[in-house]
């Protein structure tokens, strides 16, 4: 059976941009298999306006680079810690790609691939429990609607919260 992690909103990761930064630059992927857009940095939340809720890895340092307050994302990181408990990950793609085994992305644009990449493998590995009893818990964890349609409910269950199994 293939599964496809969904996300909050119509579509899948596969619809959602990845946007990777540098020191320097930018790189957007707007959809799976869409070209990628290198940029100025200065440029790139532009170019994120309008396309969907963007997946990133270490949302504080994207934003600092950007020059821009927080804002709204699927930050990988936050699943990996979720998925992964206790396990350790360098907070950039590269490290990402080390601590789930795959191919370490060789620059800026590749890192926008690696993105969903790592999204679909840490979403493999989640299971879920009932959160019924507190709904606070799943908008604490921006990933849980994404993650939901991949893993599916428990039986009996309306919503549920992921962990690693």
């Amino acid at each position: 059976m293939e599964h496809r992690l969904l996300v909050p909103g119509p579509g899948t990761v596969d619809d959602c941009p990845a946007i990777a930064v540098g020191l320097r630059e930018a790189a957007i992927a707007p959809a799976a298999g869409g070209a990628v857009r290198r940029l100025p940095l200065n440029e790139a939340m532009a170019a994120l306006r309008g396309t969907g809720t963007p997946i990133l890895c270490h949302a504080p340092l994207v934003a600092r680079r950007l020059g821009v307050p927080r804002f709204p994302a699927l930050d990988l990181l936050e699943l990996f810690a979720f998925v992964r408990p206790a396990r350790f990950c360098l907070p950039t793609p590269a490290g990402l790609a080390r601590a789930l085994g795959l191919a370490v992305p060789q620059d800026i644009a590749e890192e926008t691939v690696l993105l969903r990449h790592a999204a679909q493998a840490l979403g493999a590995g989640a299971t879920v429990i009932d959160v019924s009893e507190d709904p606070g818990l799943e908008s604490a964890v921006p990933w849980i609607p994404a993650l939901d349609g991949l893993v599916g409910r428990p039986q009996g269950t309306e919503r549920g919260l992921l962990r690693s199994p």
